[in-house]
């Protein structure tokens, strides 16, 4: 939200530039700096959206081996469309407010394994996560409130905390993917 607080009108440009490169975690939690600088990493660089009108929104899509990766970023208002983004040209009197939003739905699709084993895996993963959350939150401090709201917002600091946690591969309680994300919480 936008808010001209002054007794003059404004007029001035807002801009929202929308980009990814579709980096893999595991690069970016192992300090691939390269990631960053296009010369020096394994993909071609970021990725060109296309816009739909329809939707208001920018697609960026990319087939990378066996997946194929999809970013569709949603703007509430219409604006001037460029290569990277959406630009909106306003003009607020006093005291006038202008408010946009912007959603973002990140998807992955494995073409080569079927829904079912997708499925499957996912949910053995879950029951992966919930182990490991819950030792977690016996190893953790405990705290008994008689407010629910600080007991919640404990229990939920835990859990956000669990979710930082990197392991390597093959260790008991490693993560892929926060706790509570996983849970469909």
């Amino acid at each position: 939200m936008v808010e001209n607080q002054s007794m003059d009108t404004i007029s001035f440009e807002l801009g929202l530039d929308a980009a990814t490169d579709f980096a893999d975690i595991m690069s970016v939690k192992e300090h691939d700096f390269a990631l960053g600088d296009p010369l020096r990493r394994a993909r071609s660089g970021p990725v060109v959206p296309r816009f739909d009108r329809e939707h208001n929104q920018f697609v960026f899509e990319e087939a990378d081996g066996e997946d194929e990766l999809r970013t569709q970023v949603i703007v509430s208002q219409p604006g001037e469309v460029n290569a990277s983004g959406v630009v909106w040209k306003l003009e607020l009197a006093p005291r006038e407010s202008w408010h946009v939003a912007s959603t973002s739905f990140p998807s992955w699709t494995a073409r080569r394994s079927s829904s079912r084993g997708r499925s499957s895996a996912l949910g053995e993963e879950r029951g992966r996560v919930r182990e490991s959350l819950a030792a977690w939150e016996l190893r953790g401090p405990q705290i008994r409130a008689s407010w629910d709201q600080l007991g919640h917002s404990f229990t939920q600091s835990v859990a956000d905390l669990a979710a930082l946690r990197m392991r390597g591969a093959g260790r008991v309680g490693t993560d892929v993917c926060p706790p509570r994300a996983c849970l469909g919480s």
